[in-house]
């Protein structure tokens, strides 16, 4: 089966409004259920947007940082320590 239509495009223009209804659905829905929440969830989404490239950022240098720490939480742990508490 081709996912090309016939005029060659991938989706075909329905299927790309059903997904476009339907995302916008699911981020709508919940503001609808918590209508009082709304004037709080405005007055923080421009310091969300402001500071989230901001938090992005600095969890990849922090991953980056601690990449040489493969331990596993196994720090300090001797294998003869381990195998006399073994036997």
């Amino acid at each position: 089966m081709d996912k090309f239509d016939k005029n060659g495009e991938i989706l075909n223009p329905s299927v790309l409004t059903s997904l476009v209804f339907i995302t916008l659905f699911g981020h709508v829905l919940p503001l609808i259920w918590n209508i009082k929440k709304i004037p709080e969830i405005l007055w923080s989404l421009p310091s969300f947007l402001f500071y989230s490239p901001t938090y992005i950022h600095l969890f990849v240098i922090y991953a980056f940082c601690r990449i040489d720490d493969l331990s596993w939480g196994t720090k300090g742990l001797d294998s003869s320590k381990n195998e006399e508490n073994i036997k």
